[in-house]
């Protein structure tokens, strides 16, 4: 499933294992994303901010299970680790962003009518990750009402998405 254009917001978070192993089912992501949406702009448009919480648990061991599973193939990496590219698909334009509560850069593109923030993260085995993301910009009102185009990617366990109500500025 490809990218559909932006109606109002959008959010896609993705994560690819750089590692090599197969470690990708023992990853458990906690999206979080909480929204004020601002209509203040005669009501076609309006100025969303957002807070986008992403805990990364792996719960895959660091030994016990074949190489060909928990790795490691490299030197670089350990038994269990998931070094992932991290992306965040989104119109809105980051203003910060954290990993574990410490102020990181990520790097920016375009794609498809939004913004892609992208950055390596690791998690070892039996261990977490927070990232986060500070979001703001303006989006349309379709209709005079905000929409939110979620995606998911294809993963094993699925996401768990914590509901955080939309509040109106």
């Amino acid at each position: 499933g490809g990218l559909a254009p932006v109606r109002s917001d959008a959010l896609a978070v993705a994560t690819s294992n750089m590692t090599g192993n197969k470690v990708d089912p023992y990853l458990q992501r906690h999206v979080a994303y909480d929204v004020a949406v601002d209509p203040g702009l005669r009501g076609t448009r309006a100025f969303a901010s957002a807070n986008l919480r992403v805990q990364l648990d792996n719960s895959a061991p660091s030994e016990g299970l074949p190489v060909g599973v928990i790795g490691p193939f490299l030197p670089q990496f350990v038994a269990g680790q998931n070094r992932m590219y991290f992306e965040i698909y989104t119109p809105l334009e980051m203003t910060a962003s954290t990993l574990d509560g410490a102020e990181v850069d990520m790097r920016e593109f375009a794609e498809r009518g939004r913004n892609v923030y992208t950055r390596f993260v690791s998690v070892y085995a039996q261990s977490s990750a927070v990232v986060e993301a500070d979001l703001e910009g303006i989006v349309d009102l379709p209709g005079g009402w905000y929409e939110l185009d979620l995606k998911h990617q294809p993963l094993v366990p699925r996401d768990l998405h914590l509901a955080a109500p939309c509040a109106a500025a």
